[in-house]
């Protein structure tokens, strides 16, 4: 993870609560449009959390259009958030 972390040059690790695994975090939006998206649309996400990775890319694009930022737009996100990762 942190070579990926090295390589990305954005976001950073994050020990589980169990401390048998890690996390990759970025929560800056503008390392997302610009790093973590372009990442995947090279090096595409196969099986069932490319479906995920989609939903995530729908809603980093409703927020780059602004959109979360209304009611319509940010009941949308919710919708999509809540169909994620099941």
């Amino acid at each position: 993870m942190s070579s990926l972390m090295k390589y990305l040059a954005c976001g950073r690790i994050q020990e589980r609560k169990d401390k048998e695994a890690v996390a990759f975090e970025v929560n800056k939006f503008e390392d997302i449009k610009t790093k973590i998206i372009p990442f995947f649309e090279e090096y595409p996400i196969e099986g069932h959390k490319k479906t995920c990775y989609l939903s995530f890319c729908k809603i980093a694009s409703l927020m780059a259009n602004k959109l979360h930022l209304t009611s319509e737009g940010l009941e949308e996100i919710l919708a999509i958030k809540n169909s994620m990762n099941q």
